[in-house]
């Protein structure tokens, strides 16, 4: 699985080798436990879908501190008799999490940018309005414009071209 289809292939498989180099050991010793670590840090980073190689390095980021903040948690129950060792570990896991979570919102934040950048804002259509003599056509905010109207006693209107013709409604 590819969790950059938007990065050149040797950028992505280079993000993925410091990836894989950098992750904690996994927490047993099982024939595929290396694979499986991998496989999960790969599907999260997929999951964040990343479209450039900030974000692939904010996704990587991400997984990192997730993974050495649940290792820190290992560590403080591995050493539970030192509370000492157990004070720091979880600190470290603590602060871990914290840097995480800011690197998920700037993430978040930068993926939010590029689709409003991308997005294109659908128009609403305003309703005709009518005061008095005048009915109010809706046009762009910066150029509203006003069309005269001549009531008719049986209810109607017949608007007052700017062109010269009238129409009747």
């Amino acid at each position: 699985m590819n969790p950059f289809p938007t990065l050149p292939p040797r950028v992505a498989q280079e993000v993925l080798a410091q990836l894989f180099s950098a992750l904690p050991p996994p927490p047993d010793d099982g024939p595929n436990a290396r694979e499986d670590r991998d496989a999960v840090a790969v599907a999260t980073i997929a999951a964040f879908r990343p479209a450039d190689v900030m974000e692939a390095m904010l996704a990587v980021q991400v997984v990192l501190c997730d993974a050495f903040s649940l290792d820190c948690l290992r560590e403080a129950n591995r050493h539970r008799a030192d509370i000492k060792m157990v004070l720091k570990c979880r600190a470290q896991a603590a602060a871990l999490m914290r840097r995480m979570h800011r690197d998920l919102r700037a993430l978040q934040a930068r993926q939010a940018a590029r689709r409003a950048r991308t997005t294109v804002p659908v128009a609403r259509p305003e309703p005709l309005r009518a005061s008095g003599n005048v009915v109010h056509l809706p046009t762009h905010r910066s150029a509203r414009t006003a069309v005269p109207v001549r009531r008719q006693a049986g209810g109607g209107a017949t608007v007052v071209s700017l062109f010269g013709a009238s129409k009747e409604e």
